[in-house]
């Protein structure tokens, strides 16, 4: 279960606090950090060839959750005009080589992923988008809370857990194939590749 979701701050402290209890009954939960790799002055990011993508710092998810949880970044990978069309597989940072949110979905799931990496040093891959965001099973979070959906349905899927309602359009990007692509789909993509 990946979250595109960040959890970076304290809400009801009670809420928290049954949150951080259930996911220490699970070893299959993801949550996103967000990697800062942009200079602060010029807002760009430079890499060598024979370099990794070097995050300066991690938004990490709010601590009591940190530990039960493994952890994978969400940056996108915007090209100069915008478009998402590669991702970073792994990012170095000054903790240690973090995964992608996908990378770390399709590896939890049992895909043989690290083929991939020996074949893109630097860890970065194009994207090869099969789908757009209709070709995903979408299911309601409500529907699920209210019971709507057996829980059954998930066994041994996987599973990403993102913004798609009208009104996140903060959580959008274009790519080749949609032009306002809610970017849970864009990981979708990924693990489906």
């Amino acid at each position: 279960i990946a979250f595109d979701i960040t959890f970076a701050n304290e809400s009801n402290p009670e809420s928290d606090r049954m949150l951080a209890n259930a996911l220490k009954k699970y070893d299959n939960v993801i949550f996103p950090v967000i990697a800062d790799l942009e200079h602060d002055f010029t807002r760009t990011t430079k890499i060598h060839d024979d370099q990794r993508m070097m995050a300066e710092q991690l938004e990490k998810p709010f601590e009591p959750f940190i530990e039960s949880v493994e952890l994978a970044h969400i940056n996108a990978a915007l090209d100069h005009d915008g478009v998402i069309r590669r991702t970073w597989l792994e990012l170095d940072s000054p903790e240690g080589t973090i995964p992608s949110l996908a990378y770390k979905t399709a590896a939890m799931a049992g895909a043989d992923a690290a083929h991939v990496l020996e074949d893109h040093p630097q860890a970065e891959l194009l994207i090869d988008y099969q789908s757009t965001s209709y070709d995903f099973q979408t299911i309601p979070f409500i529907s699920v809370m209210n019971g709507d959906i057996p829980a059954e349905n998930f066994r041994d899927a996987i599973v990403l857990v993102g913004f798609t309602a009208v009104g996140f359009e903060m959580d959008n990007g274009t790519t080749p194939v949609e032009k306002e692509m809610k970017l849970v789909y864009v990981h979708a993509n990924i693990v489906d590749q």
